[in-house]
């Protein structure tokens, strides 16, 4: 249910699925908004906090995934 609502409530109907390239590209999807607005929805399945950094147009934005957490950052 809960993770549902991470894809239903930020990405909206008609927004483009984009590629994503590193170590997160089996655990991260990454879609564009019609508003332009960028949404990447990311597990981390593993039992340890984990570093991410995404380049965001030309900056990078870094996060730390709490262990067995599903998140939602936007853009």
């Amino acid at each position: 249910y809960y993770v549902m609502k991470h894809f239903s409530h930020y990405i909206k109907p008609d927004a483009i699925r984009q590629k994503i390239k590193g170590p997160w590209a089996g655990n991260a999807v990454y879609f564009v908004n019609p508003d332009h607005s960028r949404v990447v929805v990311v597990n981390n399945p593993l039992d340890e906090p984990q570093q991410l950094t995404i380049d965001a147009g030309g900056s990078a934005v870094e996060c730390t995934l709490k262990p067995h957490s599903f998140n939602t950052l936007i853009f």
